[in-house]
């Protein structure tokens, strides 16, 4: 297995607008974008379930486009005011900028990354890592 990535949205209040937010509408999907540069997909949960979240590609302190280079198997550690949790890898994938499927409700616990493809705005990398229980 290659090494550990950490996505940690560190102070992304999901539930509190405040100073360094801004909010986008999406094809009729929210998201907030903190002050650490990553979004979170008001249409998701923020803990339990698919947490959906967002970053740039490039150009940004911030930026999540080295997702595309994840394998199944990598995990993620997801660190919120809830908690910290791992998930390990199950898909990475190019799709069309306009599916939203990835982000549907699910029975465990996942998280879904999404980011823009450098180059090509009609398509984003897609990352869902399911978590890991010990």
């Amino acid at each position: 297995m290659r090494s550990r990535r950490t996505v940690s949205p560190r102070g992304s209040n999901h539930d509190k607008r405040g100073k360094g937010y801004e909010e986008r509408e999406r094809t009729n999907r929210t998201v907030r974008f903190g002050q650490k540069g990553l979004g979170h997909y008001s249409s998701t949960s923020a803990w339990d379930g698919n947490v959906g979240v967002c970053g740039h590609n490039r150009g940004s302190k911030y930026a999540i486009g080295s997702i595309k280079d994840l394998e199944q198997g990598d995990t993620i550690t997801y660190t919120t005011i809830y908690g910290t949790r791992t998930y390990a890898v199950s898909l990475v994938k190019i799709i069309s900028n306009s599916d939203w499927s990835y982000l549907q409700a699910t029975s465990d616990n996942r998280i879904t990354l999404t980011t823009c493809l450098a180059n090509h705005p009609e398509s984003r990398v897609v990352v869902q890592a399911v978590e890991v229980r010990s």
